[in-house]
């Protein structure tokens, strides 16, 4: 499975070439000296879709691990990527939504298997480094108190449970083990909004869980920070108002 690399940047760069797309788009036609004032006017006022903007998030994001419980005591070495998808949906109390999140991991870590080799003293026990890579894939949901704004919040904090199912792949067995998780997540997170639809994060998490396979059974205890860049969701007026 190939790495993942700083997913918030890629997308980021697709925002960034969608909205060039759009503005060429826009002045190709308004400099074309064939088509009068008013027709480009009516033109772009008969293609524009009224949309509607509801009150639901769409996020993704992208963190780092500050601090994580070690594995079986392996080091980590190598790449660690990670991709988080976050939807926020208001509840009926005041102040209060909830959230569900979905995220993918994976880690690279080393481990040192003694093997049997021949000197010129005789047999003896090298220890030989080998690499053990790790995937979780993990779904969370909960609640959050917001401060300011229900629908423009300046900031959150709140909790919640997950349940997540990974695999571990040795070179030295050449098989894999299937493990799972059980979590209790803390998070909490300030916005800054770029437009009236759009807003960026820095969010915080703390988990705690236990995580058990064939022969893996330990705790979890993992500090996380990251950025994070939401949206409204928007549907067409017409779906939205009743006529």
């Amino acid at each position: 499975m190939p790495r993942m690399t700083g997913p918030f940047t890629v997308l980021l760069v697709c925002a960034l070439c969608c909205l060039m797309t759009t503005r060429s788009d826009a002045r190709r036609i308004s400099s074309d000296p064939t088509v009068p004032d008013t027709a480009r006017v009516l033109e772009a006022e008969d293609t524009r879709v009224p949309m509607v903007a509801l009150p639901i998030w769409i996020g993704v994001d992208d963190e780092y691990a500050l601090y994580r419980s070690r594995w079986r005591d392996l080091p980590r070495v190598g790449p660690r990527g990670r991709f988080g998808l976050t939807i926020h949906v208001p509840m009926p109390q005041v102040g209060v939504r909830s959230w569900t999140s979905m995220a993918y991991a994976e880690d690279e870590l080393e481990t040192k298997k003694y093997f049997v080799v021949w000197d010129s003293v005789g047999y003896a026990y090298r220890p030989q480094p080998l690499s053990v890579s790790t995937s979780l894939f993990s779904l969370r949901t909960g609640l959050d108190r917001v401060a300011g704004n229900e629908a423009r919040p300046r900031g959150f904090l709140g909790g919640g449970v997950g349940f997540g199912y990974g695999a571990i792949d040795s070179e030295w067995r050449g098989r894999t083990e299937r493990w799972v998780s059980l979590e209790c997540a803390l998070r909490g997170g300030l916005y800054l909004y770029s437009s009236r639809n759009s807003r960026f994060g820095l969010v915080g998490l703390g988990i705690l869980g236990y995580r058990g396979g064939s022969e893996t059974h330990d705790a979890i205890v993992e500090v996380q920070l990251g950025v994070t860049m939401e949206s409204a969701l928007q549907l067409p007026k017409r779906f939205v108002e009743q006529p």
